[in-house]
């Protein structure tokens, strides 16, 4: 019997499907009868068909799709797994269920947190935005924050302490909350501490923007607690043993009674403060003359030994001596004037100070140094004062060379340029240049000798003047030199565009002198000893000027008007041509000559008939007339 075969028939109930192989869920719907446990196990049973049946368990019901929470709402010994996970649960379904835990209310619409309250597994977290949540519900739940306690009404500072984060403001508006809760939270505010019974200096330390009101009134609080306060007085201050002039630095309104017995207190404490006495000031070390100036009564000791004081600070002050001015830069004659038992010496250095000054209070053994750098000084100053120098009178206008007579070490510099300086006055100076003897009327030679740098033109006009004064002066002329008696011809060598007339006449010339100069002749040379190179390129050179030079050449005696072969005889290499024309020559001076032709002995008296044999080309008319010829000579003539 299969369970289709149950299917259809009237009267069916669910006890005949069962044991039935293959039977579905369907194949009960409808029967009289049928509870939930013949449902259980079969293929495709849903929810709904559970639904209205007697007995059923939620049992029955788990696992089944589309399973909502309405359908397990009632019924006997459901428990809050089978709740899990339906869509549109609400907390109250879970309410009383065995083995609830907190996790099964996360998410539900409509929780309280008393639902949740003594659940295993409980964290802070399941609690956080229900209503009327308090304190106690987070109690001991584990990952507590201190974001849950925060907005609960009465929460305690106790619950906050276990709390690790805890922030100043958790703590804030708590009743009876201690200096201890506040202390180590970052960025605490003096406001926190504020209000606090029995907090310490130590608990205000460090915080940005604390006030002296902050501290007034704590036990024990010092002196650098205040430091660096805004707005602190000089009463916060006063009642701290040990206090130092620098916490007093920089408060409005402080008296110079607060700074008085302070060990190291500094001059400028005390600047600025009313009616402040010198006394106040005295034996501070480094105090300055401006702290005294302005104090009625104050003397001329209190500056005295101050660094920097000038003079306006003494002036006025009764019964101020030269020494109180004395060492003070920038003093200007007028604070010494009128200053009884003045020396030269108050002066000195004094800028502005003029020579009437000295003059007019008659001060004895003043010095030349005294006058030196006074505008306007006269040279009638410096006259008369014992060891006065050159430099002394330099630059006073009118100053004569008298005055720098006889001072010794005076230099050329300091005649310079003063009217009527004769030559004289230089003489002697180390240094002194030509430029300085130029132009004074009857200056001698001797003057200008030893000058370095003189040029000829210096010498030039001077009466007597020798060669020597001219010698090593760069850009000598011979112009320079001609006339002057005793000349030698060294003087001239090197001068660009010397002539052979400087040179003629001087004693113990040589050929070297003249050579190179443009438009030398032959008669320059002659008497001197000269080499045959020294003619050579001479317009108008003859043989004679050649004649007995050593080692002359053919060449040198070419082209020479009226050679005489006895000029050439006995010259090395000198050829048949050299000899050609020369009236007079004879068969001698040609012979041995190679290259000589026939035509060199042609017309030479008692010429042999041997001197053309040999020669290439010679005729029959050659060998005619001679005496003595044989025919063998004119053997092979053609």
């Amino acid at each position: 019997m299969t369970a289709q075969e149950y299917v259809g028939n009237e009267g069916m109930t669910a006890q005949e499907y069962i044991g039935n192989e293959g039977v579905t869920a369907q194949e009960y719907d409808g029967n009289k009868g049928m509870t939930a446990q013949e449902y259980v196990g079969n293929e495709g049973m849903t929810a709904q068909e559970c639904v209205g049946n007697e007995g059923v368990t939620a049992q029955e019901y788990v696992g089944n799709e589309g399973l909502t929470a309405q359908e397990y709402h009632g019924i006997k010994g459901t428990t809050a797994q089978e709740y899990v996970g339906n869509e549109d649960m609400m907390a109250q379904e879970y309410v009383e269920n065995e083995g609830m835990t907190a996790q099964e209310y996360v998410g539900n619409e409509g929780v309280t947190a008393q639902e949740y309250v003594g659940n295993e597994s409980m964290t802070a977290q399941e609690y956080v935005g229900n209503e009327g949540m308090t304190a106690q519900e987070y109690d001991g739940n584990k990952g507590l924050m201190a974001q849950e306690y925060n907005g609960i009404e009465d929460v305690t500072a106790d619950e906050y302490d276990r709390i690790e984060g805890v922030t100043a403001e958790e703590y804030d508006g708590i009743e009876d909350v201690t200096a201890e809760e506040y202390d180590g939270i970052e960025d605490v505010t003096a406001q926190e501490y504020d209000g606090i019974e029995d907090v310490t200096a130590q608990e205000y330390d460090g915080i940005e923007g604390v006030t002296a009101q902050e501290y007034n009134g704590i036990e024990g609080v010092t002196a650098q607690e205040y430091n660096g306060i805004e707005g602190v007085t000089a009463d916060e201050y006063d009642r701290i043993e040990g206090v130092t002039a620098e916490e007093y630095d920089g408060i409005e309104d402080v008296t110079a009674e607060e700074y008085d017995g302070i060990e190291d207190v500094t001059s400028e404490e005390y600047d600025g403060i009313e009616d402040v006495t010198a006394e106040e000031y005295d034996g501070i070390e480094d105090v300055m003359a401006q702290e005294y100036d302005g104090i009625e009564g104050v003397t001329a000791q209190e500056y005295n030994g101050i660094e920097g004081v000038t003079a306006q600070e003494y002036n006025g002050i009764e019964g101020v001596t030269a020494e109180e001015y004395d060492r003070i830069e920038g003093v200007t004659a007028e604070e010494y004037d009128g200053i009884e038992d003045m020396t030269a010496e108050e002066y000195d250095g004094i800028e502005d100070v003029t020579a009437q000054e000295y003059e007019y209070n008659g001060i004895e053994g003043v010095t030349a140094e005294e006058y030196n750098g006074i505008e306007g000084v006269t040279a009638e100053e410096y006259n008369g004062i014992e060891g006065v120098t050159a430099e002394e009178y330099n630059g006073i206008e009118g100053v004569t060379a008298e005055e720098y007579d006889g001072i010794e070490g005076v230099t050329a510099q300091e005649y310079n340029g003063i009217e009527g300086v004769t030559a004289q006055e230089y003489n002697g100076i180390e240094g002194v240049t030509a430029q300085e003897y130029n132009g004074i009327e009857g200056v001698t030679a001797e003057e200008y000798d030893g000058i370095e740098d003189v040029t000829a033109q210096e010498y030039d006009g001077i009466e007597d003047v020798t060669a020597q004064e001219y010698d090593g002066i760069e850009g000598m002329t011979a112009e320079e030199y001609n006339g002057i008696e005793g000349m030698t011809a060294e003087e001239y060598n090197g001068i660009v565009g010397v002539t052979a007339e400087e040179y003629n006449g001087i004693e113990g010339v040589t050929a070297q002198e003249y050579n190179g100069i443009e438009g030398v002749t032959a008669q320059e040379y002659d008497g001197i000893e000269v080499m045959a190179e020294e003619y050579d390129g001479v317009e108008g050179v003859t043989a004679e000027e050649y004649d007995g030079i050593e080692g002359v050449t053919a060449e040198e005696y070419d082209g020479i008007e009226g050679v005489t072969a006895q000029e050439y005889d006995g010259i090395e290499g000198v050829t048949a041509q050299e000899y050609d024309g020369i009236e007079g020559v004879t068969a001698q001076e040609y012979d041995g000559i190679e290259g000589v032709t026939a035509q060199e002995y042609d017309g030479i008296e008692g010429v042999t008939a041997q001197k053309y044999d040999g020669i290439e080309g010679v005729t029959a008319q050659e060998y005619d007339g001679i005496e003595g010829v044989t025919a063998q000579e004119y053997d092979g003539i053609e």
